[in-house]
């Protein structure tokens, strides 16, 4: 009976801790899908920042990204909402899974997130031009907030995307 206990417990614990670690980084889940009367479509998720106002490689869901399959990343919109809000002048990083980051924390996403304000971008190269980002669902792209440091911080992010390229 002892040892079932013991067993019991060293389970709880381990749940416990897996909780705790997996709040640490945040969450994005899907928020909203609206289509413009062009070709511009809005794919918006909710993130929530985590112990420590952290929010680190956050991978968009697979029906967030199935969403966004066949698109052109135009636009990335970030709105501060609630009561519990990010720390003014919050960087946001976008990445993608191959290593291509088209949202730097020293370039276009600095700042990007406010406490207040709605602010937008547009995607840029490493060398600061802006492109059209092609997105796939074979694709992920991670999303970390940098300089943020309220826990629970919620910010809708939203894409702007084109089914045609300009």
């Amino acid at each position: 009976m002892k040892k079932r206990i013991a067993v019991l417990i060293l389970a709880l614990l381990a749940m416990v801790a897996s909780n705790a670690e997996s709040a640490t980084v945040g969450a994005c889940p899907y928020l909203s899908y609206d289509v413009t009367a062009g070709s511009l479509t809005f794919v918006t998720v909710q993130c929530t920042a985590g112990a420590g106002g952290a929010l680190t490689d956050v991978t968009l869901s697979d029906e967030v990204m199935e969403m966004l399959d066949g698109t052109y990343l135009y636009d990335v919109i970030a709105q501060p909402i609630g009561l519990t809000v990010p720390k003014t002048d919050s960087n946001l990083v976008l990445s993608d899974d191959i290593g291509l980051i088209f949202m730097t924390a020293a370039g276009n996403g600095l700042a990007l997130i406010d406490d207040a304000d709605t602010r937008h971008n547009f995607p840029e190269t490493s060398a600061g031009l802006n492109f059209y980002y092609p997105i796939t669902k074979e694709r992920s792209i991670v999303i970390d907030y940098d300089g943020n440091d309220v826990a629970g911080a919620v910010t809708n992010i939203t894409f702007v995307v084109d089914w045609d390229r300009h």
